[in-house]
């Protein structure tokens, strides 16, 4: 009787048995991601403030608020040199300056003056001199589209989930400032 090959091959086993799953949480237990799960279900509350725009040498400032936290946030649009737009969105006044990875950009890059191309209290569209690709910054709800030649390559927040975790004082610390009065 001859064997076959296959059934001589012994079947490998890749189940992850040398680790001990109790020594990790599982995601229900991270309170992080259940905020973020809980926000999916919801539609995005952000607004554009654009009759808070401020042009700047370097970047555009405005404000941007959620209706539900009433917390403000800064969003900064930075115009550099390629065609390539950087939006940075950050607490107005937050409690701590939130820690920034130095490796992402290994030096200064080179910006370019942004112009208001149009705008009103619902919309505002910004170029650099050239003209070649646009940003487009829709207030209610807020969303960001990069133009180039009248399409739109990129958008931000296009489905309404954006969702900013501000810094906030932990609970615990929390109750024993209201213990304390401060």
């Amino acid at each position: 009787m001859e064997v076959s090959e296959e059934s001589e091959k012994e079947e490998i086993s890749v189940e992850d048995e040398a680790v001990d799953k109790n020594t990790f949480k599982n995601c229900s237990k991270i309170a992080f991601y259940r905020r973020q799960k809980q926000q999916l279900s919801k539609k995005s509350t952000y607004q554009a403030l654009l009759d808070s725009v401020t042009m700047g040498k370097d970047s555009t400032r405005f404000q941007i608020t959620n209706e539900a936290t009433k917390v403000p946030l800064l969003a900064e649009v930075f115009g550099i040199e390629g065609n390539i737009f950087r939006l940075k969105i950050n607490e107005e006044t937050p409690l701590k300056p939130r820690y920034e990875v130095p490796d992402v950009i290994t030096s200064k890059p080179s910006t370019v003056r942004l112009i208001s191309c149009s705008g009103d209290t619902s919309s505002l569209i910004l170029a650099d001199e050239k003209g070649d690709l646009k940003c487009h910054i829709t207030a209610n709800p807020f969303k960001v589209d990069l133009v180039s030649k009248e399409e739109v390559v990129m958008s931000i927040n296009a489905l309404g989930q954006l969702y900013f975790e501000h810094l906030q004082i932990p609970p615990k610390q929390r109750y024993f400032c209201t213990l304390l009065g401060t």
